[in-house]
């Protein structure tokens, strides 16, 4: 029943606003598959080729594309077992090498500072309003440098090492990314694509033209060596306004076809280098789902 509904929604909404791209992070099997059957009324199509059909004017209502960010080894891993719908995986070429990005280390501050003996030992103690620290610290996350970052939270890493709460393994093993090996494996399967997230996963709008042309470039080139394929679709780290800036769209156009934000919204009409995405989470039930690809959830409740 709930998926004519999902059918009768989409010919209303989809044929003004077009197909949709839904983006994961970290999705299970299980709700994986559960969207699935929700949207099995509909066709799931490469992205490039849902992107390509709305720049050139095409009707693409009825259709959608299935995109993961960041790779995470938990993630990919039991979806790619028996996949049976093309899916973008959007790679950041530093984390599959192992290197931990800022918003791990951000998660892992976060949960530690809920133990009663980080709050008391560090917060209590220092006189720091925890909510206003990991609020300024999201806050860099979304539009400093790594520089930044680690300079703002360095006093609290710290703490945290010298106190045997982390350290720099406990870190790789928190939220692992798939590597490079299965990387190469997996690009071989006509239903898989590797796109670029960049490489360091820095907010695009901190940094300058040479240093965001160097993260485009080597992106390319390693995923290129990774898959024989070139990376025709940017993902802009965070996605959101404040980390992708004014500038950065420029020059992402002189090196992709496309781009995609973490913006809500389907895709008719949109500027193919900002192109909108519907955020899914682990929470979003098949009624909750509905809604959000309705594209009226999201602007009263955000994601």
């Amino acid at each position: 029943m709930i998926n004519s509904v999902t059918y009768f929604l989409d010919k209303i909404v989809g044929n003004y606003k077009g197909g949709f791209v839904i983006a994961y992070h970290q999705i299970s099997e299980n709700r994986f598959i559960e969207h699935q059957q929700l949207f099995e009324k509909l066709e799931a199509i490469p992205l490039i080729e849902l992107l390509k059909r709305n720049k050139n004017g095409l009707n693409t209502k009825g259709l959608y594309s299935i995109t993961i960010d960041d790779a995470y080894e938990n993630t990919i891993e039991p979806l790619t077992q028996n996949l049976k719908v093309p899916i973008t995986i959007f790679v950041q070429t530093d984390y599959i090498k192992g290197i931990i990005p800022d918003f791990v280390k951000f998660y892992i501050y976060q949960d530690l500072s809920n133990l009663d003996i980080v709050k008391n030992e560090y917060f209590n103690k220092f006189s720091i309003a925890i909510d206003n620290f990991f609020s300024e610290l999201k806050l860099i996350l979304y539009s400093q440098k790594t520089s930044q970052f680690n300079k703002f939270c360095e006093h609290y890493a710290d703490f945290l090492k010298t106190n045997n709460f982390i350290s720099d393994e406990s870190m790789k093993n928190f939220l692992p990314s798939i590597g490079p090996l299965l990387i190469s494996k997996l690009s071989k399967n006509e239903l898989i694509s590797f796109e670029s997230h960049g490489k360091s996963h820095q907010p695009v709008s901190a940094l300058t033209k040479d240093e965001l042309s160097h993260e485009l470039k080597s992106s390319i080139n390693e995923i290129l060596q990774l898959t024989g394929k070139v990376s025709k679709i940017f993902c802009y780290p965070y996605g959101q306004q404040i980390s992708i800036g004014n500038i950065a769209p420029e020059l992402v156009s002189l090196l992709f076809e496309f781009a995609v934000t973490m913006n809500p919204g389907r895709i008719k009409s949109s500027n193919p280098y900002l192109i909108p995405r519907i955020p899914f989470f682990e929470k979003d039930y098949k009624l909750r789902a509905l809604a959000k690809i309705s594209t009226l959830f999201y602007k009263q409740n955000g994601y």
